[in-house]
């Protein structure tokens, strides 16, 4: 097949896309309450509340346990759980090593743990704590992780003993259930439309197609060199954003360079990915993305004390992070004492894993991987690309500029 066979099948794609777009404009679909109030991916304040409230029998919805039973069908995929009525369900459920599991399902039977990710990282331990919890109360324990697109935890969650959970999918069984807690919703025209904008809202995080936007797509795609064709496409794929990532990368340091300088930062490679000519590599990016691996760099400002700062610019399964550690004199990692803990609020750093705080880049840039289906595709555009590279720029700066104005604070919080 010709290169334009190729462009042919492409063309026709963006047309089936511009279609439904256009559809979805007239139905006035692209209207969603959450997206207008920036909570599109917020874990707890989206996601983890509304099902909280539709799977709880006592929920504003006042449909009683109507929804957890379907909850328990759908999604979990489970009827043997004893009388509806004395399951407990509990949201942030707090365990003994301090951690908190999102959902908690307590039935006759099971002792359910529900562990569900959007943006955040796995923590260290975290599956194997949970199923550790479950397993205090005797009965059987069922650990479900839920994400996107249903993708597989990390080794450092689940541990060296290799415990049993289900992964669960937004992008499926929440879907499932949300199609079926909207068709026993139909009498309650503010609830249903209520459950329609979540839905409308996995749909696009997940970047979920219609039913007919499926039929349009089989039919361009039918013989054998169209289909042969396709999967040329998806060979070359992943190694397009692995260029594009690589050029992101290289851009961020070459803007960054004069800011790090001036300010006595470091440059350090902390991933194994940087050539001997001090640019990233795309073959790498490849490899890292095969291995589940991180990618990025490191900012590293060291002090008379021999303390030094470390801010990281990473990409994790797709995902856009900065990170930032302690380290005294002898490369031992710091604790996050209160007044670290207080610093890294100041720079906007709201998550903790192990002994270093991370946040998401404010763009929410998200590049290819498997975790993803939803991605940055504005990148391919030369100018909306160059704005992306100076707002991540711009977002370092920021960092290093109060790192650099409350240095004294900073080092008197490490020698705590």
């Amino acid at each position: 097949m010709q290169n334009n066979d190729l462009k042919l099948i492409i063309n026709n794609v963006i047309n089936i896309n511009r279609k439904y777009q256009e559809i979805k404009k007239i139905k006035g679909e692209n209207f969603n309450i959450f997206s207008i109030l920036k909570l599109e991916r917020n874990e707890v304040k989206t996601h983890s509340n509304f099902i909280y409230e539709l799977i709880n029998p006592k929920g504003s919805h006042n449909q009683g346990d109507l929804f957890l039973k379907l909850f328990m069908k759908h999604v979990l995929k489970l009827s043997d759980y004893g009388n509806i009525n004395n399951i407990k369900i509990y949201q942030e459920y707090l365990t003994i090593q301090r951690r908190r599991i999102d959902f908690v399902i307590e039935t006759e039977k099971y002792q359910i743990g529900i562990e569900m990710k959007i943006d955040a990282k796995d923590q260290n331990m975290q599956l194997a704590d949970y199923m550790i919890e479950l397993k205090r109360v005797k009965k059987e324990a069922r650990l479900y992780y839920l994400t996107l697109t249903g993708y597989q935890a990390s080794e450092a969650s689940i541990g060296d003993n290799r415990i049993d959970y289900v992964c669960l999918s937004f992008e499926d069984d929440i879907y499932k259930w949300l199609i079926a807690c909207i068709e026993k919703s139909v009498t309650f025209p503010l609830l249903r439309e209520g459950l329609i904008h979540y839905k409308n809202l996995i749909e696009k995080i997940t970047n979920k197609i219609s039913k007919p936007m499926e039929e349009d797509m089989e039919n361009i795609i039918k013989t054998p060199d169209e289909i042969r064709a396709v999967q040329t496409i998806l060979n070359e794929y992943p190694k397009i954003w692995a260029k594009k990532e690589m050029f992101f990368l290289n851009n961020l340091k070459e803007n960054l360079k004069s800011l790090y300088t001036k300010n006595t930062f470091e440059f350090i490679d902390t991933y194994d990915i940087w050539t001997d000519e001090n640019e990233y590599k795309y073959s790498n990016i490849i490899e890292n993305l095969m291995n589940k691996n991180i990618s990025g760099f490191a900012l590293q400002k060291e002090y008379k004390s021999g303390d030094f700062i470390t801010l990281y610019f990473e990409i994790s399964k797709g995902d856009t992070y900065l990170s930032i550690g302690f380290c005294d004199k002898d490369e031992n990692e710091i604790e996050l004492n209160e007044n670290i803990n207080n610093i890294c609020d100041n720079l906007d750093f709201n998550y903790t894993n192990g002994k270093y705080r991370y946040k998401k880049i404010k763009e929410n840039i998200t590049f290819f991987s498997n975790k993803h289906t939803e991605l940055t595709y504005d990148l391919f555009d030369e100018n909306k690309y160059n704005t992306y590279v100076l707002a991540v720029v711009k977002e370092i700066e920021e960092k290093i500029i109060y790192i650099v104005k409350n240095e004294k604070k900073i080092l008197k919080a490490l020698s705590l």
